[in-house]
């Protein structure tokens, strides 16, 4: 499908034609009236929507007949594609015309293409020099020849990140990516390049199949036989003899090229595994290895202040990091869309994966790209959900009424199946009861309910399945009911009136921090070098989630009291690449409540996520901030 370059970058498709193609795609041809009372417009804006869509290609996408509008069999795979474009600016799709040495080069003839004038297009390098800066590379003129003065390695890193950016919104099998990849037949490569992966005893994990085969694809498009040849890597290596297998079956023009080879061996390394039934365990690593990696470990596990008893659950965190290690020193990066889910979803635990990426940093002097802390967090997340099962327990407290075998088989189901949540006591008679006055939940055969306040199940012995169900909602409850409670407790002290702030002129990441910061500072709650050391978390990952809230906060714990400044703008704020509308800086000081960062931001990732904001852009005062963060349940 030829897309029009001025309508790709224009336009690329509107809302209303794309909802006019899924119409047609899931109803197959339709009248226009139909179509229009369907989609809530005039028959009028249907017929002119559609005309439009047929002026994107050579050839109409849509057909008409007296029976209404249709798209014809051979325009279906089109139309899909259709759909899976997302407007580009002009920048990008120059950007990537550049990087693939496409014609034309001439500057004139450029801008002729791409439909702007010569002035334009100066502004457009001139704003692409300042986002390509950062990878060393330069777009210049000369001879009214437009060219990318840098190294190789740079344009390929850039270009592999413009794909992932793009492919993070849009892209699902990796033939979606050859339009980024004119000199590669897609499939067949990628057939070839796993089959010689397996023929050599090695696999690759699913996490990394995807980045790894792009990385790949962008060494062999953007390859230039004029730069100058490398040599990283011993030739007896298994990611040289890799390398080599997939160089040789490319091009007889690569055959032995000691260049690209080497490039793909960079991209195989940390990447690739044997086939071996050896465990990240037996593994040796380099001297201080793992000395080093358990000293970034636990100086996390202790900020956090997280109890870990399984170490097994950490068996494979070494092998993972050792090759991450690889990885960057030879800039092989990995992009994971998935990443921002688990960052929305997980806010807490990202918190803490973030953490120790500042200090693997510091002892392995890498940097950790923040697309990389997902898998990370996921590593962390199994020890840090089992070491929180202990402190979430609730007491439950079983009494079984002259009912010996009920009460055997109740208490072997209940510690099957809730043991992780709960602590579970049996008791023979109702004297024993008021000596569990801190019990969370009584289950019992017996009808209690002019005996004792606490919430009860009442089991029926004939229906115990049934009543199990009542029994994991009812431990649900309790654990929520006391998390609540110390949420409670420990806010009061935290919460002030007077850091609570709505304002529709603080507009801006740097604006919300250092205001909120002044006024933690008015208070007595933080000194002169809290907020460098807030932007230097921020640094490591923007505090920013779900495009709806900021929770930005230091690693310090140098605060003199534990405060938390608000700020609401109805408006919007800019951070980073979302629009966030409450700002929540806290300062923490030594004598932090660990358990409190947890409770604080799963209830703020809930109550001010984006399905709920209208709900907290209602809120109007202090007093009606604190009435939502208490009375809201979920």
């Amino acid at each position: 499908m030829k897309i029009d370059y001025r309508r790709f970058i224009m336009e690329c498709i509107s809302q209303t034609e794309k909802k006019i193609v899924e119409f047609l795609l899931l109803n197959g041809q339709t009248p226009c009236k139909t179509i229009s009372q369907a989609l809530s417009v005039s028959d009028k804006t249907i017929r002119n929507e559609i005309h439009k869509i047929n002026c994107i290609d050579n050839e109409p996408l849509i057909y008409s007949d007296q029976s209404g509008f249709f798209i014809a069999q051979n325009k279906i795979k089109d139309s899909l594609q259709l759909l899976k474009k997302v407007p580009q600016s002009i920048d990008m799709v120059l950007l990537r015309h550049l990087l693939l040495k496409n014609e034309p080069t001439n500057f004139f003839d450029i801008a002729e293409k791409f439909y702007i004038s010569p002035t334009s297009l100066q502004n457009v390098i001139k704003r692409l020099n300042l986002e390509i800066s950062t990878y060393q590379l330069k777009i210049y003129r000369k001879n009214s020849e437009l060219h990318i003065e840098g190294s190789n390695f740079s344009k390929q890193q850039l270009y592999s990140n413009l794909i992932q950016q793009e492919a993070q919104l849009t892209f699902k099998d990796l033939k979606d990516f050859s339009d980024f990849f004119p000199k590669i037949d897609i499939e067949d490569l990628t057939c070839q390049i796993k089959k010689i992966i397996d023929n050599n005893n090695c696999f690759i994990s699913p996490y990394y199949e995807k980045n790894l085969l792009i990385n790949i694809f962008t060494i062999i498009n953007l390859f230039d036989e004029s730069i100058q040849p490398i040599d990283t890597m011993t030739s007896k290596t298994i990611e040289i003899k890799i390398a080599t297998e997939i160089v040789n079956y490319l091009d007889n023009t690569l055959q032995n090229n000691l260049t690209i080879i080497n490039m793909i061996a960079c991209c195989l390394n940390g990447i690739i595994k044997r086939k071996t039934n050896d465990t990240a365990e037996k593994k040796k690593y380099p001297k201080n290895f793992n000395k080093k990696l358990n000293t970034c470990l636990n100086n996390a596990i202790s900020h956090f202040g997280i109890h870990v008893e399984n170490n097994e659950l950490l068996k494979f965190f070494p092998d993972h990091i050792f090759n991450l290690i690889q990885r960057l020193r030879n800039g092989n990066y990995c992009n994971f869309p998935e990443s921002n889910n688990l960052k929305d979803n997980c806010i807490y635990i990202y918190d803490i994966a973030v953490f120790l990426c500042q200090h693997l940093n510091q002892e392995f002097n890498i940097v950790i790209p923040e697309n990389e802390v997902a898998l990370i967090a996921i590593h962390l997340g199994f020890i840090i959900e089992e070491s929180l099962k202990n402190s979430e327990k609730i007491t439950i407290v079983l009494y079984s009424n002259n009912h010996p075998l009920l009460d055997d088989k109740v208490f072997q189901t209940l510690l099957e199946k809730y043991s992780d949540f709960a602590n579970i006591i049996t008791i023979n008679n109702l004297y024993q009861l008021s000596t569990f006055g801190n019990a969370d939940l009584i289950v019992s055969t017996a009808n209690l309910a002019n005996i004792t306040d606490k919430k009860t199940i009442l089991l029926n012995p004939f229906q115990l399945e049934h009543d199990l169900i009542s029994i994991e909602v009812a431990i649900k409850d309790c654990i929520k009911s006391k998390e609540l409670i110390s949420f409670k407790t420990i806010s009061k002290k935290i919460f002030s009136e007077n850091l609570f702030f709505i304002s529709e002129k603080i507009n801006t990441k740097d604006l919300a921090i250092q205001f909120l910061a002044e006024q933690l500072k008015k208070d007595g709650s933080v000194n002169d070098t809290f907020i460098d050391n807030v932007l230097q978390r921020e640094s490591l990952s923007p505090t920013c989630f779900m495009n709806s809230f900021a929770i930005p906060h230091s690693f310090q714990e140098d605060s003199i009291k534990n405060r938390i400044a608000i700020l609401i703008n109805k408006n919007g704020i800019q951070w980073n690449n979302q629009t966030i509308y409450a700002v929540f800086l806290i300062a923490t000081s030594k004598n932090s409540i660990k358990r409190f960062n947890k409770l604080l931001f799963e209830r703020i990732g809930y109550l001010f996520s984006e399905n709920n904001k209208q709900k907290y852009l209602a809120i109007d005062s202090y007093d009606s901030f604190i009435k939502y963060l208490f009375d809201t349940r979920y």
